[in-house]
């Protein structure tokens, strides 16, 4: 017989770990780490793995987690936000396409939420000045003169007049 084996993220960006740990002991895990190789090593043969979100893994280690689980022939990983089970079997692995469909999701507002696109870079306080660098850069400022108005480096300038089609003047005093 297994039991519910629970694994609060103490990184996630997800839910607060204490909530995640009340969250997972109120469904009936006997304990809940907060440490995922601490965790994978309590499993044993029938176990269900216990997490809030499959996206606290994430894509890496829920490949960890995943073979764990398979490995100790635990029936699998429950998400407590999705009310899914993932069944934990080695020839299921490329399968997981739910799990991985739901941790890109959680990626891309993560990332949409801190303002940058998916795969970018964040985009800082100096791009509310876009308009203002590339004004001043058409009043013939230097590139490092701009960088150290809007304290900022002289790539992000380069980056800020690039993205708003200004392209920086090679061979000048402003390139």
């Amino acid at each position: 017989m297994g039991y519910y084996l629970g694994y609060a993220s103490r990184r996630s960006n997800v839910i607060i770990p204490s909530e995640q740990k009340k969250l997972i002991h109120d469904f009936g895990a006997a304990t809940v780490h907060d440490d995922l190789d601490e965790t994978l090593d309590c499993l044993r043969e029938g176990d269900v793995l216990v997490v809030y979100s499959i996206a606290i893994l994430g894509r890496v280690h829920f490949h960890k987690a995943f073979l764990a689980v398979a490995n100790a022939k635990g029936k699998g990983i429950y998400s407590l936000k999705s009310k899914k089970l993932y069944p934990a079997k080695l020839p299921d692995a490329e399968l997981q396409k739910d799990a991985y469909d739901e941790i890109q999701a959680v990626e891309r507002r993560n990332a949409a939420k801190m303002g940058k696109e998916f795969g970018g870079r964040h985009k800082g306080s100096v791009w509310s000045n876009a308009e203002r660098i590339k004004a001043l850069y058409a009043d013939d400022w230097h590139i490092d003169d701009l960088a150290a108005k809007f304290k900022t480096s002289t790539p992000t300038i380069r980056r800020i007049l690039k993205e708003t089609n200004v392209q920086p003047v090679k061979g000048s005093d402003n390139g």
